[in-house]
């Protein structure tokens, strides 16, 4: 393992100015989860505007509960969070069968909107705890342990607006002009971030590892002549191996995600028709069907949202012991060191990973990606074209700080002439820059809503409500 030429008092340092960064403050959703009503859409922090006949339910509903003993609402209490608290004091009262039949028939909607826990700073922190738990058993130093907790926090930071599914949409608009779509990856995106904080070499030179092979590896698409010079040291040399340091964040990673896919799959198993039960879960999956025995033998009374915590924590700890294991063993063998799975365990995990994402090409999971496609596009198209309306959209703004980066941005298009391959690509840069460092999941849907409805005979992107 290379010698890590940072303190660690410089580590925990570093640690928390990561913290303090924008991507963590906006803890929008990652999930894919959209009901098949599409009753309403909840995508990270957007909420599309509800159906007529649906807010007519939802009101003769709330009608109920003038009827019912006055209960207070907390300040920083939602609606939902309020009808959910309520319905529990009250189970036990004297109250109306009717009347508690409503009650339940809201918490039944707020269910159906499938809202998840599930979101980018949850999941940076839970890659982060998992590396430091990953790096304490495989005996690293202090400072491999921090780097390791460090890189897992950064490793999201080049997500663009709803994440993944928004650099495929911008990708494929890069494709669609003939521009090379190395501009829109998310680890490129990640790295500039890092760098532009002025974090350690160490940790970037982590980073590049993010899937867990050189990006170079995963994308023949960055050269010389699309990078920059600092960039192209770290990233053209495709020999050089991973650290040990780099693989646990890796591989930390890849178990976070699992968490995040068993809590979707099964969230989405009531009202949206499209996840999975535990009884499902456990007859696609042997490694989550013998956690499931193993947690239910020990806890007889857990409900089924605090039994599937169990379990996925059981799923987590059953990874770390056996890649542990596996590392002692190559030890013993003398043999090139990786943080890897068992053979066994590898076929286990691969087997639950492909009952989960075969469930992602469901109708209803990928509404999301059409809705995600419109509001990039939408975007892209209008920039890209430079059309007059366009500057009338971004005078119409209420968030003067997007407008004026808008206005930037249009200036900044404009000032590029010609359509050869050489502008086309300096003009798209200049756009994803603007979707990847400025808009959040509400502000890209609201701003493509905007353009939609001022630029409507200019673009074949039907309204997203329709």
């Amino acid at each position: 393992m290379s010698e890590v030429f940072i303190s660690e008092s410089e580590l925990l340092a570093t640690k928390e100015l990561v913290l303090k960064h924008e991507y963590f403050r906006r803890s929008e959703g990652i999930t894919q989860i959209i009901p098949k009503d599409l009753s309403i859409i909840e995508i990270g922090s957007v909420h599309a505007p509800i159906k007529r006949s649906f807010q007519e339910k939802i009101e003769r509903f709330e009608n109920q509960l003038k009827k019912l003993p006055k209960s207070q609402k907390d300040k920083e209490e939602t609606t939902a969070t309020f009808l959910k608290r309520y319905l529990q004091e009250r189970q036990s009262s004297n109250i109306h069968n009717k009347t508690q039949k409503a009650l339940g028939g809201i918490v039944e909607i707020i269910n159906d909107k499938q809202q998840t826990e599930n979101n980018r700073k949850k999941h940076s922190l839970e890659v982060a705890a998992i590396s430091k738990d990953l790096s304490s058993k495989l005996n690293l130093t202090a400072e491999e342990s921090l780097i390791a907790e460090i890189a897992s926090l950064c490793h999201d930071l080049g997500h663009p607006p709803f994440g993944h599914a928004g650099q495929r949409a911008m990708a494929k608009k890069l494709r669609n002009i003939g521009v090379n779509e190395y501009i829109a990856d998310d680890n490129l995106h990640s790295l500039q971030k890092a760098k532009k904080m002025g974090l350690h070499d160490s940790i970037l030179e982590t980073l590049i590892y993010h899937d867990g092979k050189p990006i170079k590896e995963v994308s023949k698409k960055y050269n010389k002549s699309n990078l920059d010079e600092e960039f192209h040291k770290f990233i053209s040399d495709a020999e050089r191996p991973p650290s040990i340091i780099a693989q646990v964040a890796a591989i930390s990673d890849d178990i976070a995600n699992d968490s995040t896919d068993i809590r979707d799959i099964y969230k989405s198993s009531g009202a949206s028709g499209s996840g999975k039960t535990i009884q499902q879960l456990k007859e696609s999956s042997v490694l989550f069907a013998t956690m499931h025995d193993k947690v239910k033998q020990n806890n007889k009374d857990l409900t089924e949202e605090h039994l599937i915590e169990k379990i996925i924590d059981g799923i987590r700890q059953e990874y770390i012991s056996d890649i542990v294991g596996q590392n002692k063993q190559q030890h013993q063998n003398t043999s090139g060191i990786t943080v890897t799975f068992s053979s066994e365990m590898q076929k286990k995990h691969d087997i639950l990973r492909s009952s989960i994402r075969e469930l992602f090409k469901q109708k209803s999971f990928t509404k999301f990606d059409n809705v995600v496609d419109k509001s990039i596009g939408t975007i892209f198209d209008a920039f890209y074209n430079q059309s007059d309306r366009v500057i009338n959209t971004i005078d119409s703004l209420q968030d003067s700080i997007l407008k004026d980066k808008s206005m930037i941005l249009m200036k900044n298009i404009r000032n590029i002439n010609g359509n050869n391959e050489q502008q086309k690509e300096l003009k798209s840069k200049e756009i994803v820059k603007f979707v990847y460092t400025n808009l959040t999941d509400r502000t890209c849907y609201d701003l493509a809503k905007t353009l939609r409805q001022f630029c409507r005979e200019e673009y074949s992107y039907t309204d997203i409500n329709r």
